[in-house]
């Protein structure tokens, strides 16, 4: 059912940041957070304390495009409060850290909602880092949410979280 019924399309992530341009845009000519209208979470959260309204059509939309055609769409591609943590957890004092433990199981990415922050652990690398003396490397990609479930899985302890202020503290 799931391959036959759930696609999971792929799109150039790099369109998030035209939605947040868009949305900023929209925002600041309009005096009005744009992005609020079309929130599935704002959406639900009003039909929950106002009352059911039409706007449950959209929200109903969004998860069917989800479901159907691209698995976490809306926070990956769409939403601008997913791109603004992006570009906050750029400099977030939080990292997730990978060493050359790593065995290459790939348990990692099949955890990951966003995989793709994962690239770095793939034994593709391995000849390059061999080469250059790295032991270890952040997972840097903005699309991270830091939510540890790679770290969970991790049954060689190669994926572990990092504070850069522990020097400070």
């Amino acid at each position: 059912v799931h391959k036959k019924i759930i696609k999971n399309r792929k799109f150039d992530h790099r369109i998030r940041y035209a939605f947040w341009v868009i949305f900023l845009i929209l925002s600041f000519t309009s005096g009005y957070l744009v992005f609020e209208t079309i929130n599935v979470v704002g959406i639900l959260s009003r039909a929950i304390t106002y009352g059911w309204s039409l706007a449950l059509i959209w929200v109903v939309v969004v998860l069917a495009f989800e479901v159907f055609f691209s698995r976490r769409a809306w926070c990956t591609y769409i939403c601008p409060i997913g791109t603004t943590y992006g570009m906050i957890g750029k400099v977030s004092a939080l990292r997730v850290e990978w060493n050359d433990n790593c065995d290459h199981c790939m348990v990692c990415h099949d955890v990951c909602f966003e995989n793709q922050v994962l690239e770095i652990t793939k034994a593709k690398y391995d000849k390059q880092r061999e080469e250059e003396g790295i032991t270890h490397e952040y997972i840097t990609g903005a699309d991270c949410t830091l939510c540890g479930r790679c770290i969970d899985v991790c049954h060689e302890d190669a994926l572990n979280f990092d504070f850069r202020l522990k020097s400070l503290v």
